[in-house]
């Protein structure tokens, strides 16, 4: 039986079936605040969940200061930091996503809920260099994965964490 230590401060209903899911592989939630990311095996890596590809882009872009902090606080730890963005749009590694292409249709969505804040395009080639900068800079992985999926890449991210650096 494994510990999963979960960030208390998530959404409430908005994870309930990643959690059961993480249950019935046999691991223990165990609840509190977390430095860094969602989901943790202390002290070597935690998993920080998007719930999408435009999640994502929030951080990367409008949000940059407070996410390269938290990659940052993560480095200074020794934490093995790693975002898992879920998306049923066919990503599922930076290099996918350096091909992604927003639909007119999201553009147009994102638009209309943005009440005219959104001006440009999301696009993949340039989202997908500064994931492979903040890389390069603090050390923090970026993984993609379908949201059935999301459970199984969680212990499969902190089990690589848990034997990194083990030979």
């Amino acid at each position: 039986m494994r510990a999963i230590h979960v960030d208390r401060r998530q959404q409430k209903g908005k994870h309930d079936l990643k959690h059961e899911m993480l249950r019935e592989t046999g691991a223990v939630l165990v609840s509190h605040s977390l430095d860094v990311g969602d989901y943790a095996q202390a002290p070597r890596c935690a998993v920080d969940t998007k719930r999408d590809i435009y999640e994502l882009a929030a951080c990367i872009t409008t949000q940059h200061e407070r996410f390269a902090k938290e990659c940052k606080r993560a480095q200074e730890q020794g934490t093995t930091l790693v975002i898992l963005t879920e998306n049923d749009q066919g990503v599922s590694s930076v290099s996918d996503f350096a091909a992604w292409v927003e639909t007119d249709t999201d553009f147009e969505i994102r638009c209309e809920l943005s009440k005219g804040h959104v001006k440009k395009r999301l696009i993949g080639s340039t989202l997908a260099k500064a994931c492979e900068t903040m890389h390069r800079k603090y050390g923090t992985y970026f993984a993609f994965c379908t949201p059935n999926e999301t459970a199984n890449k969680i212990i499969e991210i902190l089990e690589w964490g848990e034997n990194a650096g083990n030979d």
